[in-house]
């Protein structure tokens, strides 16, 4: 088992710069991120990252054989969480490469800049870190700029803290079926998937 950065008391773990993960590994690691769970309170942000790093190199690299679709629903074997919910934490991972993140910024900070190029990313994301930008500014800063479309999504910090709580058990059907409606408008406003994303989501 390769050494991963975080733990309980870290309250995180990562798979960035882990090489050569087996399918073994991936699933423990998995297992070690979904028993994080209920220790998230300030950091369900970290949570997603580590969810949607740990899916991205599953898709990429571990399970080249799969098709993402069938490398999420093995996820939310191991984990517990929604398709859905594993849905929206690789496509941020993989739209905002861990050399763009900025530390001290939410998982909703970046989820904003996440149809933009990674140099542009890069400015905007310092920008809201050196001012202090709460989400609801950065959104208004880039909606300025038409950057990104409007979008009526209220409390993010809560509702990310809610997806990295919740297993799919835990959700009833009307709050998956509000979860995937408040996506649909996030995506239209924010992301715009690339082709080869799209077709490989659905393939």
């Amino acid at each position: 088992m390769p050494d991963i950065p975080g733990g309980t008391s870290g309250r995180e773990f990562t798979v960035v710069g882990v090489p050569g993960l087996t399918p073994p590994e991936w699933r423990e690691i998995g297992k070690r991120i979904a028993g994080q769970r209920q220790l998230v309170n300030g950091h369900a942000s970290r949570q997603m990252w580590a969810v949607g790093d740990w899916l991205l190199q599953g898709e990429d690299d571990v399970f080249t054989h799969l098709n993402r679709r069938g490398v999420r629903e093995l996820a939310a074997e191991i984990t517990g969480y929604s398709t859905h919910t594993l849905a929206m934490a690789v496509s941020v991972a993989r739209r905002v490469r861990p050399d763009v993140r900025v530390d001290g910024l939410s998982w909703w900070h970046h989820l904003l800049v996440g149809k933009l190029p990674a140099e542009e990313q890069e400015r905007w994301l310092c920008r809201a870190a050196e001012e202090v930008w709460s989400v609801k500014t950065m959104r208004e800063r880039l909606r300025a700029a038409s950057v990104i479309a409007g979008s009526r999504t209220r409390q993010p910090d809560r509702l990310v803290t809610q997806l990295t709580r919740w297993t799919r058990a835990e959700m009833s059907d009307g709050a998956v079926s509000r979860l995937h409606e408040w996506w649909r408008r996030e995506m239209d406003g924010v992301l715009t998937p690339s082709r080869e994303d799209a077709s490989r989501h659905t393939a």
